[in-house]
C-alpha cells in the first residue's frame, strides 16, 4: 500500500516519533493533541497508519480500548516487545532472546507463532 500522508497524518507520525516505546491509547492521543488535530481525524487515521505498517495495534489488559505504538523500522518485526499494562512503556526484546522463545513455542507442537505483531504484556519494575 502506497503510503500517502495528509498533514493530520505527519502531525500523528511525529506525535508517535516524540514517544518512542509507549503505548497510548486513541482518547489520550486525541487529548494530547486537541489543538493540532481534529479528535475524528486522530480516530480516522489510526487504523490506517495500522494498515500501512507504521503503528502497531496492541491489546491492553482490562481495556476495551484501541491502544497503538509506532513501530520504528522493520527491525521492530524481527522480534518481541514487553509492554507494562500499568505505564505502557514499551521494551525491544533481544533478536536473541525472541529466538529462543519462539523455539520453545514451535517445539511443543502446540504454537506456531507469528512474532510480527506480538507483544508480552506485564508490569515494569517501576511500576511493579
Amino acid at each position: 500500500m502506497a503510503k500517502y500522508n495528509t498533514k493530520q497524518r505527519d502531525i500523528l507520525i511525529e506525535y508517535f516519533k516524540s514517544k518512542p516505546d509507549i503505548v497510548l491509547s486513541a482518547k489520550e492521543i486525541a487529548a494530547d493533541l486537541g489543538a493540532q488535530i481534529s479528535k475524528s481525524a486522530v480516530y480516522r487515521n489510526l487504523p490506517l497508519l495500522v494498515k500501512e505498517g507504521t503503528l502497531q495495534q496492541c491489546l491492553v489488559e482490562n481495556s476495551n480500548a484501541n491502544y497503538y505504538r509506532y513501530i520504528s523500522n522493520d527491525t521492530c518485526k524481527e522480534h518481541l516487545h514487553f509492554a507494562c499494562k500499568k505505564c505502557g512503556k514499551t521494551l525491544h526484546i533481544p533478536e536473541n532472546t525472541t529466538r529462543k522463545i519462539i523455539t520453545l513455542l514451535n517445539d511443543s507442537g502446540d504454537f506456531e507463532t507469528d512474532i510480527t505483531d506480538t507483544v508480552i504484556y506485564g508490569l515494569c519494575k517501576n511500576c511493579d
